[in-house]
């Protein structure tokens, strides 16, 4: 009372499932909201078609959430710029190329409910710090350049498998890159200079998983990988 009461994902309280206690919610929350309107706040958020067959589903809540208001997807252009900034924020850089192939792919998932938006951008951040981890890992003597600076392979080695053919044409990135990268399989031999000789257990894009004899499962970019 005397606050806001937020609700994310409301519409999972309306599945309909026999045991849980959905429906018994949904008449409290309205009992409440016509009782305490001078001092309940009431949010309820998810996505746009869910939260309307939710709306929908009871006349009670139709009458009580008069006011939508919705949320367009970020584009392209701002989910670079969401990017861009988390990298600011964590003392990396995105170099020009790496800014052309990743506004490519978020020009590909723009406006896809299953890339979520914004926590999909953080996500594809952090398997970029990953690939480029592994990336500077076998450098003896790094620059201060090279620890920071995200770079189009960095970018390519967070993607999913699948989105590699997007970037057959991009300026900098060609077919035979892409092909070089796809080139292992599950159970070939390879070296790595740092963690040695290994078997590869599987390969997404640019990520290789390889079950290395001295250090065990690793995933590493597969630009450092010779085949042994």
């Amino acid at each position: 009372m005397d606050g806001v009461l937020f609700i994310d994902e409301a519409y999972t309280l309306a599945n309909g499932y026999e045991l849980d206690f959905g429906k018994e919610a949904i008449d409290t929350l309205l009992k409440d909201m016509e009782d305490h309107r001078a001092r309940l706040v009431v949010i309820v958020a998810g996505y746009t078609d869910k939260i309307s067959e939710f709306i929908a589903s009871n006349p009670g809540l139709q009458s009580r959430f008069a006011r939508q208001i919705e949320f367009h997807d970020y584009t392209a252009g701002e989910m670079l710029q969401i990017f861009e900034r988390l990298a600011a924020a964590h003392n990396f850089e995105l170099s020009s190329d790496a800014a052309i192939t990743l506004r490519t792919y978020l020009g590909t998932v723009e406006g896809n409910d299953g890339f979520g938006n914004g926590r999909g951008v953080r996500n594809l951040f952090e398997a970029a710090v990953v690939s480029h981890a592994n990336r500077i890992a076998p450098m003896e003597l790094p620059t201060a350049r090279d620890l920071t600076l995200l770079d189009r392979d960095d970018v390519v080695g967070a993607l999913p498998a699948a989105a590699i053919e997007t970037f057959r044409g991009v300026p900098g990135w060609s077919a035979d890159n892409c092909d070089e990268l796809l080139d292992l399989e599950k159970a070939d031999r390879v070296f790595h200079q740092r963690f040695g000789y290994g078997e590869v257990l599987g390969v997404e894009g640019s990520k290789v998983m390889v079950d290395f004899q001295k250090v065990g499962q690793k995933i590493v970019h597969g630009s450092f990988l010779e085949r042994a």
